[in-house]
This record gives structure tokens, C-alpha cells and sequence, in this order.
């Protein structure tokens, strides 16, 4: 199946107050999330159940074969964040970085820093 798309937010301006102004939207654990990118990211991922649930940033071999996934639990009502995902060892071969969830209960939003 293919992946749900997420879409990444930029802002203007050198100090955004970003939670505030961040959409989330739930993750899809059956397909996985994905989003087109195009720059440098931060993902930030919030558990509204009342359980752990994990967050998985799937990467991609760099120029020598090497991996390095993202993993983190998310404990009940946290938002945890990932800083400066790009390209370099996270580009799919479609173009997306993909995420995975392990429940709905876990909202994504993803913010671009730069192109």
C-alpha cells in the first residue's frame, strides 16, 4: 500500500513560535507516513493515548551502505521532536522521508527549515 502524505509547514520570520502554529495530524500504522523532501526537517510526533507508542524515521544507506534509523518511545501526552532530518541518509528512493508509528494515537507535523 502506498504511504499517507503528510505535508511539511514552513514559517516566515527569524523566531516563529512554532507548536503554536503547527497542524498534527495521525499517523497511519498500517501504511506509514511519508513526506516529500526537499530540505532540512524537523518532525515532531505527539502521543494523545493513553499508552507508549514508538516513532520510527526510516533512513537510507549513505555512501557507505551504512543505516541509521530514528526510533523514540513516546510516553502518554509528550511531543517528541527530531531535529535536522534531510537528505543525506533519509531520502527514499521515491523522495519522501517516511515515518512510521506504532498507533494512531501518535500525531505527526513535520517543519521545514530550509530549502
Amino acid at each position: 500500500m502506498a504511504r499517507t502524505p503528510l505535508t511539511a509547514a514552513t514559517f516566515k520570520g527569524a523566531y516563529p513560535i512554532v507548536v503554536g502554529w503547527l497542524t498534527f495530524t495521525a499517523g497511519d500504522a498500517t501504511d506509514g507516513n511519508s513526506v516529500t523532501l526537499t530540505g532540512r526537517y524537523i518532525v515532531y510526533a505527539k502521543n494523545t493515548g493513553g499508552t507508549n507508542q514508538t516513532v520510527l524515521i526510516r533512513s537510507s544507506a549513505d555512501v557507505h551502505g551504512r543505516f541509521d534509523d530514528k526510533e523514540i518511545t513516546v510516553v502518554p501526552g509528550a511531543i517528541a521532536r527530531f531535529d535536522g532530518i534531510g537528505s543525506a541518509g533519509f531520502r527514499q528512493a521515491d523522495g519522501c522521508l517516511w515515518i512510521d508509528v506504532s498507533s494512531s494515537d501518535i500525531e505527526l507535523a513535520i517543519w521545514e527549515l530550509d530549502r
